[in-house]
């Protein structure tokens, strides 16, 4: 196993208010770990200072230098798609990380698109495709760039229980090559993914 994130005493304050508190931890490349925890706990918050989004008020946050050698993906509670098709969309990020052609970015699309059976959601826009597709693209969308890493914050909070499973199924595919540190308040979600779980209250471990 490889380290590939070590907490030591990272605390988190927003406007004078504590949303980390003294965590200490390692995080290592095996399996999908997942933060779990009620709502407020502190998960999202966690997640955003693994991806550096954020910078922890105390402590110190040392990441393994295999994770500045490609992107890190990162996955919203809620997809942000450009206001362009499908394939628009996917190639845009592909451009920011992939010398290849155009033609060789199209090829890779069609391929991913295809298989996740959404192939025939090429041309359309992806502002206008339903939340359960819009998240299998978002998906796709991380998966393509090669990341290192890819956090997702509870991606499927807003989905009915056949795109859950096919969210479920995804991560489960690809976290045999890549690194899943995803964010979830079901238990039972938990279960199903992992046996690394990550327990989360009131911005402490448990």
């Amino acid at each position: 196993m490889t380290k590939l994130f070590s907490l030591h005493q990272v605390s988190l304050e927003i406007n004078n208010k504590s949303i980390i508190k003294n965590i200490s931890m390692d995080i290592h490349d095996d399996s999908i770990s997942v933060l779990m925890g009620p709502n407020g706990a502190g998960k999202s918050s966690l997640l955003r200072l693994l991806a550096g989004f954020t910078q922890p008020t105390r402590g110190n946050i040392i990441r393994n230098k295999i994770l500045a050698e490609k992107p890190i993906g990162f996955l919203f509670q809620k997809s942000i798609l450009l206001n362009r098709s499908v394939e628009d969309n996917l190639i845009h990020a592909l451009r920011s990380t992939s010398p290849e052609t155009t033609d060789k970015h199209i090829s890779l699309i069609n391929n991913e698109l295809s298989k996740y059976s959404i192939r025939h959601l090429s041309d359309i826009s992806a502002q206008k495709i339903s939340i359960g597709e819009q998240q299998i693209v978002s998906l796709i969308r991380a998966k393509i760039t090669n990341p290192s890493i890819m956090l997702l914050d509870e991606p499927t909070s807003s989905l009915d229980v056949d795109y859950t499973k096919r969210v479920e199924d995804f991560i489960k595919s690809i976290s045999h090559n890549i690194k899943i540190i995803m964010v979830t308040h079901d238990l039972n979600q938990a279960n199903r993914l992992s046996k690394n779980i990550i327990n989360l209250d009131n911005g402490e471990l448990k």
